[in-house]
């Protein structure tokens, strides 16, 4: 289950049990919350007895606390085998991605958080069982405390006559003011994360994970609803917006 630490204890046994002994430990017990201490973590314990093995295995399933979720979404700087070597300018870093030809997506979010948008160029398929897609959002950004709060965003891959609303939820609008949902015309998807009308592809998501890394944080979603259409979608290099051209080979 997402979200549940699972540890395993074995302790050897000098004999193995008798028989009457081994339907009482196969059993499983269920710590309800307390409700003196609400934060108090429910522990499920499962007991078999091995008799070939002479071993009695205790499984212990303990929701994740607070500090254990953080150290998840931090433990992918401990993989880092180069630690000591310094990291490249970030002025390098830029203009060589800069070469890089992305799509151009907006990220929508609305609910008890309010309603929020952002362009995103870092967006990207993570697995089709189950479907899942991850967007990359600044850490400052008002969008991304509201996905976390929400629990739900749309991911809207833009066509090519879209490139004013990329410029919007940039914060740059050409007309009209930043982060303005006039934009565009917009519908509400089944989970209420806004879906932009004339996008080449929809993705109606429910947070599944967020992982921080450098200044952005990684939002993985489970994919519940997708559209899509045949316009030719916006893309982006060298700091201009372009569209795809079919080579005749």
């Amino acid at each position: 289950m997402p979200g549940d630490c699972e540890i395993h204890v074995v302790v050897a046994m000098q004999n193995p049990l008798p028989s009457h002994a081994k339907d009482n430990l196969c059993h499983r017990k269920v710590a309800n919350r307390s409700s003196e201490n609400p934060n108090q973590n429910t522990i499920k314990m499962c007991f078999t007895n091995h008799p070939r093995r002479r071993t009695l295995k205790l499984r212990l399933e303990v929701p994740m606390s607070a500090s254990m979720r953080a150290r998840e979404e931090t433990v992918g700087n401990t993989l880092d085998s180069r630690g000591d070597t310094p990291s490249v300018a970030s002025g390098l870093f830029v203009q060589a991605m800069g070469r890089a030809v992305s799509g151009v997506t907006v990220v929508a979010t609305d609910g008890k958080a309010g309603r929020f948008a952002v362009t995103v160029s870092a967006m990207s398929s993570v697995s089709a069982e189950p479907p899942l897609v991850l967007a990359c959002i600044q850490r400052r950004c008002p969008a991304n405390r509201a996905v976390r709060e929400n629990g739900v965003f749309s991911i809207n891959v833009l066509a090519a006559a879209q490139a004013h609303v990329s410029d919007t939820f940039a914060g740059r609008p050409r007309q009209g003011e930043p982060f303005d949902f006039a934009v565009g015309e917009w519908r509400q998807a089944a989970t209420g994360a806004p879906c932009l009308r004339g996008a080449v592809a929809v993705f109606d998501c429910a947070l599944w994970s967020a992982h921080e890394a450098g200044s952005h944080t990684i939002f993985i979603g489970r994919v519940l609803a997708v559209g899509a259409n045949e316009a030719a979608p916006l893309l982006y290099t060298g700091r201009r917006y372009g569209r795809p051209m079919l080579l005749d080979i």
